[in-house]
């Protein structure tokens, strides 16, 4: 339904290009299309968006201030290198 669309389309809110690099020759644009977009926190769509059945996108998950103080210092903690450095 449409509001099912304009929920949905609240999620996309508050991003923007970063700024352009020296190292990429584009004459066409004068933005960033290279590098991940940023998140400006001001223009973000700060209210829950409903899922389709009838529940809130991310309900199931804990909220952070309801997890345990450093729980990824714990013993037994799993670390998985996603990158390189």
């Amino acid at each position: 339904s449409y509001d099912e669309i304009m929920s949905f389309s609240r999620v996309w809110t508050g991003f923007d290009y970063q700024q352009a690099r020296g190292n990429v020759e584009e004459t066409s644009w004068s933005g960033n299309r290279h590098d991940p977009m940023k998140i400006q926190s001001a223009w973000r769509d700060k209210f829950p968006k409903t899922d389709l059945t009838g529940g809130y996108i991310g309900d199931g998950y804990p909220l952070c201030v309801d997890l345990p103080d450093k729980m990824f210092l714990r013993k037994g903690a799993i670390y998985r290198l996603l990158g390189s450095s």
